[in-house]
């Protein structure tokens, strides 16, 4: 089971609160990413019923743990790098959640099936081998009623879209139209930031809904 807010230890950390989720809270520090992410970062939010029971895949900074919260989520963070962590007890010690450490499949591996409301995979599967991410989805779909998956567009017209998008990214290791990620979640695919699947940056997935 997940370490719980009462056991979990975590490294001290230079961070405020107001720091968690950085280009969602202050879109004067990264201008050229934040519009982007807000938009993105919405559209998975619009997605999530209030009092949901979450489990954020690859919870990175806490930007969007941190909406979930404040809308009365019950949250699972998982996250592997310590750095992001930090920030995620940090954020824990305000508004309380469940803190997983390590790999996505095997934390998700300890908990049974069909426990939680959603499962969030959103800028995951890009980081793991194609077979990797189906592997990863296919357990998601059995831990929950509903995953909701996001990933980079590869077909994105615009370059300057996809560069700010950090697209090529070397730690990117599978890449993601709309057909593959229909043939993922076998459901339909939205843009999300831009007007078509072939323009917008990312693509998105409601899969069980």
């Amino acid at each position: 089971m997940p370490e719980t807010p009462d056991n979990r230890t975590a490294s001290p950390v230079d961070y405020s609160l107001d720091r968690i989720g950085d280009r969602l809270d202050h879109p004067e520090r990264e201008p050229i990413l934040a519009k982007d992410d807000a938009v993105r970062a919405r559209w998975i939010l619009d997605r999530v019923p209030p009092n949901a029971r979450v489990c954020e895949v690859g919870a990175s900074d806490g930007g969007i743990t941190k909406r979930l919260l404040q809308r009365d989520a019950a949250v699972w963070a998982i996250e592997r790098h310590a750095a992001h962590r930090a920030k995620l007890a940090l954020l824990s010690s305000v508004l309380p959640c469940w803190i997983m450490c390590g790999e996505a499949d095997v934390a998700l591996r300890t908990m049974p099936d069909g426990f939680f409301d959603i499962v969030l995979v959103c800028e995951v599967l890009e980081h793991m081998s194609g077979t990797a991410a189906f592997a990863l989805f296919e357990l998601a779909r059995r831990k929950a009623r509903m995953a909701i998956v996001t990933v980079p567009n590869m077909n994105a017209k615009s370059f300057e879209r996809a560069k700010r998008q950090r697209y090529d990214w070397p730690d990117h290791k599978s890449h993601w139209d709309a057909y593959g990620l229909s043939k993922l979640t076998k459901s339909a695919v939205e843009p999300i930031v831009g007007e078509s699947r072939n323009d917008s940056i990312w693509l998105g997935s409601v899969a069980g809904r």
